[in-house]
Protein backbone atom coordinates (compact mmCIF):
# COMPACT_ATOMS: atom_id res chain seq x y z
CA UNK A 1 0.00 0.00 0.00
CA UNK A 2 1.54 3.30 -1.05
CA UNK A 3 1.18 6.63 0.72
CA UNK A 4 -1.73 7.76 -1.47
CA UNK A 5 -3.62 4.54 -0.74
CA UNK A 6 -3.08 5.04 2.98
CA UNK A 7 -4.39 8.63 2.79
CA UNK A 8 -7.43 7.54 0.77
CA UNK A 9 -8.19 4.73 3.22
CA UNK A 10 -7.87 7.09 6.20
CA UNK A 11 -10.13 9.63 4.50
CA UNK A 12 -12.72 6.95 3.73
CA UNK A 13 -12.69 5.73 7.34
CA UNK A 14 -13.10 9.25 8.73
CA UNK A 15 -15.96 10.10 6.36
CA UNK A 16 -17.74 6.84 7.10
CA UNK A 17 -17.49 7.44 10.84
CA UNK A 18 -18.69 11.01 10.34
CA UNK A 19 -21.74 9.65 8.51
CA UNK A 20 -22.54 7.33 11.43
CA UNK A 21 -21.87 9.88 14.17
CA UNK A 22 -23.45 13.03 12.72
CA UNK A 23 -26.14 11.68 10.42
CA UNK A 24 -27.00 8.67 12.61
CA UNK A 25 -26.62 6.34 9.65
CA UNK A 26 -26.72 2.68 10.64
CA UNK A 27 -23.22 1.27 10.06
CA UNK A 28 -24.72 -2.05 8.96
CA UNK A 29 -26.53 -0.21 6.16
CA UNK A 30 -23.22 1.28 5.05
CA UNK A 31 -21.52 -2.11 5.21
CA UNK A 32 -24.30 -3.60 3.08
CA UNK A 33 -23.65 -0.80 0.58
CA UNK A 34 -19.98 -1.76 0.36
CA UNK A 35 -18.34 0.38 3.03
CA UNK A 36 -15.35 -1.48 4.37
CA UNK A 37 -13.75 0.70 7.02
CA UNK A 38 -14.59 3.10 9.86
CA UNK A 39 -12.39 5.26 12.06
CA UNK A 40 -14.12 4.05 15.20
CA UNK A 41 -15.34 0.77 16.63
CA UNK A 42 -18.93 0.58 15.40
CA UNK A 43 -19.82 -1.83 18.19
CA UNK A 44 -18.90 0.69 20.90
CA UNK A 45 -20.57 3.88 22.07
CA UNK A 46 -18.99 6.97 20.50
CA UNK A 47 -17.30 9.13 23.12
CA UNK A 48 -15.62 12.54 23.20
CA UNK A 49 -12.20 11.09 22.40
CA UNK A 50 -13.43 9.51 19.15
CA UNK A 51 -15.10 12.73 18.07
CA UNK A 52 -11.97 14.76 18.92
CA UNK A 53 -9.77 12.50 16.78
CA UNK A 54 -12.14 12.68 13.83
CA UNK A 55 -12.55 16.45 14.26
CA UNK A 56 -8.76 16.83 14.33
CA UNK A 57 -8.49 15.02 11.01
CA UNK A 58 -11.05 17.31 9.36
CA UNK A 59 -9.36 20.40 10.85
CA UNK A 60 -6.08 19.29 9.25
CA UNK A 61 -7.71 19.11 5.82
CA UNK A 62 -9.61 22.35 6.47
CA UNK A 63 -13.14 20.99 6.24
CA UNK A 64 -14.52 23.29 8.88
CA UNK A 65 -18.22 22.70 8.21
CA UNK A 66 -17.71 19.04 9.09
CA UNK A 67 -15.78 20.09 12.21
CA UNK A 68 -18.66 22.33 13.26
CA UNK A 69 -21.17 19.52 12.91
CA UNK A 70 -18.94 17.15 14.88
CA UNK A 71 -18.53 19.72 17.66
CA UNK A 72 -22.30 20.22 17.80
CA UNK A 73 -22.77 16.47 18.08
CA UNK A 74 -20.07 16.29 20.76
CA UNK A 75 -21.84 18.93 22.83
CA UNK A 76 -24.99 16.85 22.66
CA UNK A 77 -23.34 13.68 24.05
Amino acid sequence: MNELDIYETLDEAMRNSYEVIVNNTDPITLINEGVRIFAHDIQEQVDDEVIEVITGYFEEIEEYEICSKLKTKQNGI
